[in-house]
C-alpha cells in the first residue's frame, strides 16, 4: 500500500512534492514575481516585475527628480543665474539662507531686491534670467528644484539684457550663441560680457571669456528682440578662447558692477604695440579703471566706472573722460596714447557703452618722463602692503605714512633712488586700524594715496 502513497502518506491521496518542496504545493511558495519557481525576477521600485527601475534622474511616472545646483556668489559683484526652474519661488525665498550678507540683486529692467530697505520688486524669476548681484562676502547658494531643459525658448529684448546660462555644461560661446536665435540671423549679437568685464565680440573675432559656466549670467547687447535657445551647434566647433596673459606692469582695477567697452583693433595703431605690452586707462583723478595686455589680437579694454552703493569714487563717473597709457614691455617705458578718432563712440564715460578707436598715435609727452606714485596693493591690508613709484632720473625720494589729522605716523622711505619703478615692503605693525595717507616728496613732485588698514 505504501508503493500508491501520495506524499502525505495517505494511499491513491495523489499528492505530490512540488518544485519549492512542498506536499501538495502548488509552486507559489518560491516563485518569483513572474510566477517561475525558484526564478530570479523581483518587482522593481516602480512595482514592476523584472523591470529597470526609474530612469536616472525621473520618478517612476516619468517626472524628472529635483536636483540641486550650487551657485558662487563671490564678494562684490557679480552676475549669476539658475538652470533649476524656480519661476514659482520669490527672490526673498531664493536668497534666504544667505540674505544677511547681500547688499543688492538687480535685473536686467533695473529692478532690485533690497534687504537693508526691505524692498523688493523683482516680482518674478523667469526662465533664462540673468541677475547682477553685490555680497559683502562670498557665499553659496543652493537652489534645488527641477532643472530647466537646456535648449528652452526664451525672449532676449533689444539692446542691453542679462540672460541666464541653462545648461549643466560649459561650452564655449561662440558655439552657444550661434544656432538658436529664432527667425533672425546669429548677427543679431553685438556683444557678451561676464562678470569681470571679459567679453565674446563677434564682430572683433574675440572671446575672452573662454567657457560660459552654470551658475553664471551674462550681459548681453543685440540689435532686435529674438525668441533664444542654448544649443549644442556645429558653427564654431573648433573655435578657442583668445588667450590673453596676466598683466606684469598695471594693476587689474576693481570690478565696480558696471562698464563700458573699447574697441582697439589692430589697424588703429600707427605704430603697433609688441605682444607683452600692457593698455591701461585712467579717470580724471589718475585712479586705474582698465587694463589689458597686448596679445597680438584685437584689444576689448574693460572701463569700470564708479559703484554708486559705496561713499567713494571707485571707478568713471558718466561723462568723465578717459586717458589712456601704454607701458612698453622690452624698455620698461610708460606713454600716454591718444586716440585721434573714434569709429564708435568716445573717449567719455558711458554706462554700457561701446566705443571703438579708429587711429591711436603716441603723445609726444611721455609718463616715461614724469614722476608716479601707485596705489598701494592690497588696499586694505592687514600687515604688510606694497607701495611702488617711478622717478624718470636719480632722485631724492621721501615717502610718509599720515593719518587723518595730517600728522606724520611712519616713513616708508627717505633715500636716493635710480631712474626707473621700485617697489617697498610697508609693514604697518605700529599703526592702528583706520585710514591714512601715503605722500611721496621729490624735489619737483608730490603726490597722495590714500590706504586702509584693517586688523
Amino acid at each position: 500500500e505504501s508503493s500508491c502513497a501520495g506524499c502525505d502518506g495517505v494511499a491513491n491521496s495523489g499528492l505530490t512534492v512540488d518544485e519549492c518542496g512542498v506536499c501538495g504545493g502548488n509552486n507559489s511558495t518560491c516563485s518569483d514575481c513572474a510566477g517561475t519557481p525558484n526564478g530570479s525576477a523581483i518587482i522593481d521600485e516602480c512595482g514592476v516585475c523584472n523591470g529597470n527601475g526609474p530612469d536616472e534622474g525621473f520618478d517612476c511616472q516619468g517626472n524628472p527628480l529635483p536636483i540641486t545646483q550650487s551657485i558662487e556668489l563671490p564678494e562684490g559683484w557679480s552676475l549669476w543665474s539658475t538652470y533649476i526652474d524656480v519661476s514659482n519661488s520669490s527672490m526673498e525665498e531664493l536668497m534666504s539662507d544667505v540674505v544677511d550678507n547681500v547688499t543688492i540683486i538687480k535685473n536686467s529692467n533695473g529692478n532690485v531686491y533690497w534687504p537693508e530697505f526691505e524692498l523688493n520688486n523683482i516680482n518674478s524669476i523667469q526662465v533664462g534670467e540673468g541677475f547682477q548681484a553685490k555680497m559683502t562676502t562670498s557665499e553659496n547658494l543652493y537652489v534645488t528644484g527641477n532643472a530647466v531643459s537646456m535648449d528652452t525658448q526664451f525672449t532676449v529684448p533689444g539692446g542691453w539684457s542679462i540672460i541666464g546660462y541653462l545648461s549643466e555644461n560649459s561650452m564655449l560661446p561662440q558655439t552657444a550663441m550661434s544656432d538658436g536665435w529664432v527667425q533672425i540671423s546669429s548677427e543679431n549679437l553685438v556683444i557678451l560680457k561676464d562678470e569681470v568685464g571679459n567679453v565674446y565680440w563677434p564682430e572683433f573675432g574675440l572671446n575672452n571669456i573662454g567657457y560660459m559656466q552654470p551658475g553664471e549670467a551674462y550681459q548681453i547687447k543685440t540689435n532686435a528682440a529674438a525668441s533664444f535657445s542654448y544649443t549644442y551647434g556645429d558653427n564654431a566647433r573648433f573655435a578657442e578662447p583668445t588667450q590673453i596673459g596676466k598683466n606684469v606692469f598695471y594693476d587689474n582695477p576693481k570690478n565696480t558692477g558696471n562698464n563700458m567697452i573699447v574697441g582697439i583693433p589692430n589697424n588703429a595703431w600707427e605704430i603697433m604695440p609688441s605682444v607683452g605690452d600692457e593698455i591701461s586707462a585712467f579717470d580724471e583723478s589718475g585712479m586705474l579703471i582698465g587694463s589689458s595686455k597686448y596679445a597680438g589680437d584685437n584689444i576689448a579694454l574693460t572701463l569700470w566706472g564708479d559703484d554708486l552703493t559705496t561713499n567713494v569714487k571707485d571707478g568713471l563717473s558718466i561723462g568723465e573722460k578717459v586717458t589712456f597709457k601704454l607701458w612698453n614691455s622690452d624698455m620698461n617705458t610708460e606713454s600716454t596714447i591718444v586716440v585721434t578718432k573714434w569709429d564708435a563712440g568716445s573717449d567719455t564715460y558711458t554706462i554700457d557703452g561701446i566705443s571703438i578707436a579708429s587711429n591711436i598715435i603716441f603723445s609726444a609727452i611721455s609718463s616715461a618722463d614724469t614722476y608716479k606714485l601707485y596705489q598701494n596693493v592690497p588696499n586694505p591690508f592687514n600687515g604688510t602692503t606694497i607701495v611702488n613709484f617711478y622717478v624718470p632720473e636719480n632722485s631724492k625720494v621721501n615717502i610718509g605714512v599720515y593719518n587723518m589729522l595730517g600728522e606724520h605716523v611712519a616713513e616708508i622711505t627717505n633715500n636716493i633712488f635710480n631712474a626707473g619703478k621700485h617697489e617697498i615692503v610697508f609693514n604697518s605693525n605700529n599703526l592702528g586700524q583706520g585710514t591714512y595717507f601715503v605722500r611721496m616728496n621729490t624735489d619737483n613732485f608730490t603726490s597722495t594715496k590714500q590706504m586702509n588698514l584693517v586688523k
